[in-house]
């Protein structure tokens, strides 16, 4: 729904977003909180995409002047690390 109420506050529509893992130092990937909107989701540290649902408050447009929730993807990208300890077993690579 579009809305072009000049009483309404208006809020940057969050992004999709691709992450490399190793930026993450360990913290879950996360749409930024804000008192403007709130998220429904959590993220993660492990490669993959993490999906977050946002909801405006009330009172406020995203800045394409739509209220409706939207959907926000963030995709972590990169390698997986393996970290060997004494007594593992070596990994394998056929190739």
């Amino acid at each position: 729904m579009v809305i072009g109420n000049n009483s309404m506050i208006t809020v940057p529509k969050p992004a999709d977003r691709t992450i490399n893992v190793e930026t993450l130092n360990g913290q879950p990937c996360a749409v930024p909180e804000s008192a403007h909107y709130t998220v429904i989701g959590t993220g993660g540290t492990a490669i993959g995409e993490y999906k977050f649902m946002v909801y405006l408050q009330d009172g406020r447009r995203w800045n394409d002047y739509t209220i409706d929730p939207i959907i926000v993807t963030y995709t972590v990208t990169g390698e997986e690390v393996y970290t060997w300890q004494f007594g593992d077993s070596l990994p394998i690579v056929l190739t």
